[in-house]
């Protein structure tokens, strides 16, 4: 066994047993009114409330549950309880056959608490199992969640099984899926907390198809006044196109169309108006 494989067992070995002791010195579920008990959809899938947590470093997760109408899923829910950095947290769904649905990143803030909301608009089957991916990369994050051996879903890091599952929430709604099967997958990677207020470049504007092929199409849902500067690059920051605009309007549509040679992956799609920025994660086919 090489050290770098000694190293990695020993962080495994190290998060079951905070979560061992965790559930095992505080009771399994709490009798406090639920984070999730103020979200609005027309249905929500959603985990007993524990008193357990799970600290997301460096590792991988995932959780699995089941859609529970026909329509379009709108948004994943999470409960952080501790973030002592700024971190960004790798969020994936796949579909029943393994297939990846929604790729996103959101952005945890320094001391930031309680509820994030991470959007993944894409149709579900109702009854049929899906696939939350947590991916730590250098995230050092601690989330809720439920110590029980009766849990609905199925939990598990970096490949160990657990019993019990995230403190999570998902919303679908029945509506907008005439709208859904368009093409267009609105996935912001900026922190959102279900307001606007803290950006105002949040849901400004949406980006597809989403997986892409020859070009992306960017389409703006709010006006903004002054220069706004469109970006397309990849993880590590280099642009791949720059786009500049002066008073974009509501439905204004912009066209990008990358080199031939740009080789598929995960790409950021970065809109900055003024002193602010927002960020969507795309994927090149």
């Amino acid at each position: 066994m090489n050290l770098k494989t000694f190293f990695s067992y020993l962080a495994v070995v190290a998060i079951l047993v905070t979560w061992a002791v965790n559930a095992n010195a505080q009771s399994a579920l709490s009798s406090e009114p639920s984070i999730f008990d103020g979200i609005s959809h027309d249905c929500i899938t959603k985990s007993d409330v524990g008193t357990s947590s799970i600290w997301i470093k460096e590792t991988s997760a995932s959780q699995t549950f089941r859609a529970c109408s026909n329509g379009m899923l709108q948004a994943l829910y999470l409960n952080v309880l501790e973030s002592p950095q700024f971190n960004e947290l790798g969020v994936q769904l796949y579909g029943p056959q393994g297939d990846l649905l929604v790729n996103n990143t959101v952005e945890i803030r320094e001391g930031q608490t309680g509820l994030i909301k991470i959007k993944m608009p894409v149709l579900v089957t109702e009854g049929v199992e899906y696939s939350i991916a947590l991916r730590g990369g250098s995230c050092r994050v601690k989330l809720g969640a439920v110590r029980t051996s009766e849990s609905d879903g199925t939990f598990s890091m970096d490949g160990w099984y657990l019993a019990g599952q995230l403190e999570f929430a998902i919303g679908q709604t029945d509506r907008n899926v005439e709208e859904a099967n368009t093409g267009r997958v609105d996935i912001p990677n900026t922190y959102d907390d279900g307001s606007s207020t803290d950006n105002p470049l949040a849901d400004s504007f949406i980006a597809f198809p989403n997986p892409f092929q020859g070009e992306l199409n960017i389409e703006f849902t709010k006006a903004l006044k002054g220069e706004t500067q469109i970006i397309l690059s990849d993880l590590s920051g280099n642009v791949i196109s720059r786009e500049v605009r002066s008073d974009v309007q509501w439905g204004e549509r912009i066209t990008i169309q990358p080199r031939y040679d740009l080789l598929p992956g995960v790409y950021a799609v970065r809109i900055l108006n003024g002193t602010n920025v927002t960020n969507y994660t795309v994927l090149k086919n």
